[in-house]
């Protein structure tokens, strides 16, 4: 099984989508795949945004249970991969586990803005890139 953990900032928009996304694609392409998400500044009383739920529920998809958890709940270690959102999400991930080698190979910028605050025309965007990509990452 191939487990990525899936990084951006407040664990609220583009990670949870991303990680209901991927999920979703993985489970119709009857791949073996686990995916969590995670937020570097992420806040334990924080929730999924509502945008984000209903850019998802949109395609059948359902995040309304989501919890927000901060990066640091994670051992890097344990993924295959490491999706991130920006350069500056890489740096965190890769200077949050200094000590573990070849990590800088597993770390894969996604490059999505954030959506935070947007009006749902962004979050669709978003979501739209997430199954653009995933689409042809997971095979």
């Amino acid at each position: 099984m191939k487990k990525i953990l899936i990084v951006c900032t407040g664990n609220t928009c583009r990670s949870p989508m991303a990680e209901y996304i991927a999920r979703d694609i993985a489970r119709k392409k009857k791949l073996d795949y686990e995916f969590f998400s995670a937020g570097i500044a992420a806040q334990a009383d924080e929730v999924i945004s509502e945008n984000a739920v209903a850019a998802l529920e949109e395609i059948g998809i359902d995040a309304t249970e989501h919890i927000v958890e901060p990066l640091s709940k994670y051992d890097i270690a344990d993924f295959d991969e490491i999706h991130v959102m920006s350069f500056a999400h890489k740096r965190a991930v890769l200077n949050s586990a200094r000590s573990i080698r070849n990590l800088h190979n597993r770390v894969i910028v996604i490059n999505t803005a954030d959506p935070f605050e947007c009006d749902i025309e962004v979050y669709r965007k978003c979501r739209d890139s997430f199954i653009k990509y995933y689409e042809s990452a997971i095979s």
